[in-house]
Order: structure tokens, then C-alpha cells, then sequence
């Protein structure tokens, strides 16, 4: 291959490389949210009732008298929601997380592949200087 070849395509990886990293970086976060919410519904199962400090961002929270706690409303997708019991919203936040590892293996696999083409590049590019 030419050294502007194998430069466009360096070019090429690197970027596609930076994608994936940002991408990573993304799903690590939603996986960090879901298993905080998961985590949430476990503890408030155990209350089932009384009042609690709810985070609504900023470090501000707000004071809430929780009742009866049955029904927890979750997004489905498409912008629809729908009330399930805490145990259904769990297993879905459950599934979620298996999604987003899923997810964020696979893209650490190409992320490493790429770094291994890059490295190749490289070589073959100092090999032609």
C-alpha cells in the first residue's frame, strides 16, 4: 500500500477509534444509571412506605412521603411508558444491564482491533520512511 493510502486510512481508524472510546464512555455511564436505579428500587423495596430525600439534581433534593409503593413506571421505548411491580422493573433493569455489557464488550473487541491496525499502520509507515 502507498503512504497516502495507508496514511488516509491511519486517518480513518484513528477516528473510528474515538468514536468507539466516546461510545464506551456512554454506555459505561447508562450501565452506572441502571444499576443505581436498580439498586434504588432494591432499598425502597424494603421501606415500602415513609419518607425520603429524592435527588433531583444539582445536589438539591426534595422530601417525599411514600404511601404504598406497588408501581413503578418504565419506559418501554418509543417515548411509551407503562407501570409494572418493582420485581418486573428490576428484571427489565436487569436485562438492560446485560444489554449494555453486551454492548460495551463488543465495542471494546472492534476498539481493540482497530488498535491492532493502527499499530500495523504505524509499522508499515516506518518501514517506508
Amino acid at each position: 500500500m502507498e503512504k497516502n493510502e495507508l496514511l488516509m486510512k491511519f486517518a480513518y481508524l484513528k477516528e473510528q477509534g474515538e468514536i468507539l472510546m466516546r461510545n464506551i464512555a456512554m454506555m459505561e455511564d447508562r450501565l452506572r444509571e441502571t444499576l443505581i436505579a436498580r439498586n434504588t428500587l432494591e432499598e425502597l423495596k424494603k421501606i415500602d412506605k415513609g419518607e425520603l430525600l429524592v435527588p433531583i439534581g444539582g445536589g438539591c433534593y426534595i422530601e417525599a412521603d411514600i404511601k404504598k409503593l406497588n408501581k413503578i413506571t418504565i419506559n418501554v421505548g418509543a417515548g411509551i411508558a407503562k407501570e409494572v411491580s418493582i420485581e418486573e422493573s428490576i428484571s427489565k433493569l436487569d436485562e438492560n444491564t446485560d444489554n449494555i455489557k453486551k454492548v460495551i464488550s463488543n465495542a471494546r473487541e472492534n476498539l481493540s482491533k482497530i488498535e491492532k491496525e493502527l499499530a500495523a499502520i504505524d509499522q508499515e509507515l516506518r518501514k517506508q520512511q
